[in-house]
This record gives C-alpha cells, sequence and structure tokens, in this order.
C-alpha cells in the first residue's frame, strides 16, 4: 500500500525546530545572529503563506544547527600507528610495533622462551609501551644502545622494562602535562 504523501502543513510542523534541540548547542553571539536571520525569513515566510520556501528555510536552519554542533564536537584523534622498527644486536631480536589487541605500541622479543622467561620473574615476551609513536622510538633508541652491552636477552628485556616504566609518556595528555 501506497503512503499518502504528507501536506505541506505537516511537513512544516515536522521542520520547525525544537527549542530544546537548539538549546542543547551552545551558540556564540555570531552563531546565533546568524541562526536568528534564518529563522526570522522563515517566520516571514510561513506568514506570507510561502509554506515551500518556509519549508526550505527551516530545513537551512536545521542543517546549520547540526553542523555547528558537528563542529563543536570534539574530533577523533586519529593516531600514526605505522611505526614499526626491528633489529639484531648482539644475536638479539626485537621490534616494536603496533599491536591492535593491546591497542598500544609494543616491544617484542623473539627469542624469549616463556618457560625460562617465568623462571626470571619475566611474565612475556611482550612489553606494552605507548600510544605515542616518538616514545616508542625512544624505547627502540634505547634498546639497540642496551643491547650493544649485554649479552642476554633476559637482561635485555628487564632493561628496557624499566625504562619504558621511568621514562616514557604513555599518552598525549600526560606529554602535555610533563611539559
Amino acid at each position: 500500500m501506497k503512503e499518502k504523501p504528507q501536506s505541506l502543513e505537516s511537513q512544516l510542523k515536522m521542520a520547525r525546530p525544537k527549542r530544546a534541540e537548539v538549546k542543547r548547542v551552545p551558540l556564540t553571539s555570531e552563531e546565533k545572529a546568524f541562526l536568528g536571520e534564518i529563522m526570522d525569513k522563515a517566520v516571514a515566510a510561513e506568514k506570507a503563506g510561502k509554506l515551500k520556501e518556509a519549508l526550505d528555510l527551516y530545513t537551512d536552519y536545521k542543517n546549520e544547527l547540526l553542523k555547528i554542533k558537528k563542529e563543536k564536537e570534539e574530533p577523533e584523534i586519529k593516531m600514526d600507528k605505522s611505526y614499526r622498527q626491528s633489529a639484531e644486536v648482539n644475536g638479539m631480536e626485537f621490534t616494536v610495533y603496533w599491536d591492535t589487541g593491546y591497542d598500544d605500541f609494543c616491544i617484542y622479543f623473539t627469542q624469549i622462551d616463556l618457560a625460562e622467561a617465568r623462571k626470571r620473574n619475566i611474565n612475556d615476551q611482550v612489553i606494552r609501551l605507548t600510544v605515542i609513536p616518538e616514545e616508542a622510538k625512544k624505547v627502540f633508541d634505547f634498546t639497540v644502545k642496551e643491547a650493544e652491552n649485554v649479552s642476554d636477552v633476559y637482561d635485555l628485556f628487564k632493561k628496557v622494562e624499566k625504562f619504558s616504566l621511568e621514562k616514557i609518556v604513555y599518552e598525549e595528555e600526560d606529554l602535555e602535562k610533563a611539559a
């Protein structure tokens, strides 16, 4: 069954902005003036019997209000997750990469045997680092430097873990606080 088209009057009723919709958006005086002009034109058109024009203006008002609301929402932060670096130093292999499971940059030590690691109070082959690529790079550089002077991958793991806990900033907010 075909739906009956709505009359212009009922479309107008639906298109008129509700007071509650407008109050939810904090507006500057310029935004209020801009939207006020559109509203004044819409009301004038409706009073003059120009219902189609009024409908278009009410729709413009709602669209502009929605655009302003979206602009005021916090933008989604897109993180650079592309940093990845591997090395083998003194026979020890390690890689810094973005881990999708942890949603962090991590460093992975390929030669760590978990059974041996547990005997040495190490619980994993991976250390979670940070969400900041530059901080992950600091860990990589530290690991390369330390690996030149260490011959045991388990000792290297412990040094890197200590460094990452003490010297690395986890989130951008923390980076701003430290500055």
